[in-house]
């Protein structure tokens, strides 16, 4: 069974290497879309998602953590 600690670790260890793909990612959806935003913009988009997203999964693996070794013991 995890910690919380552990799953925050492990959250933010996957996320950050997902940071990168998403940030390349908006660049080109952008450009894609005629969209003219700035690195600097696309970078604060990226990490307003990535929060979301680290928020989103610690929740995820907190619920799934509780519901295998906590309710259904």
């Amino acid at each position: 069974m995890q910690s919380k600690t552990q799953s925050m670790v492990e959250v933010l260890a996957s996320t950050s290497f997902g940071f990168c793909i998403a940030l390349a990612s908006q660049v080109f959806i952008m450009a894609q879309y005629s969209i003219q935003t700035t690195l600097a913009q696309d970078a604060w988009i990226t990490v307003f998602f990535t929060g979301v997203s680290i928020l989103r999964g610690y929740a995820v693996r907190r619920f799934f953590n509780w519901l295998w070794h906590g309710r259904l013991r």
